[in-house]
């Protein structure tokens, strides 16, 4: 039976090009307001399909005037079944859940109870599987081998998620691998604040590798001009831009 609550929203998510732009914006920090920068986040935007904003409960809950009816949210949750049911009650249009270490070390029967819990509820499960040579506190770095990611991805298809963010292969060919085998849209992260140019160029070759686009936080919130950065970024998704015609906007 088709959930049409879960078409509705994935429909908020994803432009009729089959791709998104989700900004992340997940913490409050000092000398810079959250509003401000999610306004300059939605102006970049510009109200067109397939741009998403993700944040966390407490920070939506003191600042929702400044998002309500503006732009589709995306709330990051813990791996706990109530915040489904929160998330749902707070108007969010998918809930996403992070794994970032070994992936056998993954609680698998934790991230299928969850996703069950999304099927009931009719939300859409972001799922953010990224692994790791270790974990953070060990010092583990992010894996980009293509062929651990595409089994991290199926892993995640079958875990029941409905569309699914981790780490870039580097390269339009090995990850246009991973899309054509994932029978669920592939998102990657944008990671650590890099270059304009460098942030650009990794978008592009996303797209050029098939992918459905990408979740930009550090280089959008941390930016002098996050509305400019939105906007070419959503260019190259979502308009087929070149990374120079993208860069003219920042100009």
């Amino acid at each position: 039976m088709v959930s049409i609550g879960k078409e509705m929203r994935m429909a908020q998510i994803f432009a009729d090009d089959g791709k998104t732009l989700v900004s992340p914006h997940e913490s409050i920090r000092p000398g810079r307001d959250w509003g401000e920068v999610a306004k300059l986040i939605i102006a970049g935007g510009g109200g067109k399909p397939g741009h998403v904003l993700m944040t966390v409960p407490g920070i939506l809950k003191n600042y929702y005037k400044a998002v309500a009816g503006k732009i589709p949210i995306i709330l990051t949750v813990p791996l706990e079944p109530q915040y489904v049911d929160l998330a749902v009650k707070m108007g969010a249009v998918a809930v996403k859940w992070s794994y970032f270490g070994p992936i056998d070390k993954l609680p698998r029967a934790d991230v299928q109870r969850f996703a069950a819990k999304c099927d009931e509820a009719e939300i859409p499960f972001y799922y953010e599987p990224v692994p790791m040579t270790a974990t953070r506190a060990e010092g583990g770095k992010n894996i980009t081998d293509p062929k651990i990611l595409l089994q991290t991805c199926l892993a995640g298809a079958s875990f029941g998620a409905d569309f699914i963010k981790t780490e870039y292969s580097n390269s339009p060919e090995t990850f246009k691998e991973i899309v054509k085998a994932c029978p669920v849209p592939v998102t990657v992260l944008g990671g650590e604040r890099i270059s304009d140019d460098e942030c650009l160029k990794r978008i592009k070759s996303v797209i050029d590798g098939g992918g459905a686009g990408g979740a930009f936080g550090r280089n959008v919130t941390t930016h002098p001009n996050p509305d400019k950065i939105v906007k070419a970024i959503m260019m190259i998704v979502h308009e087929g831009a070149s990374v120079e015609e993208a860069k003219k906007i920042l100009e």
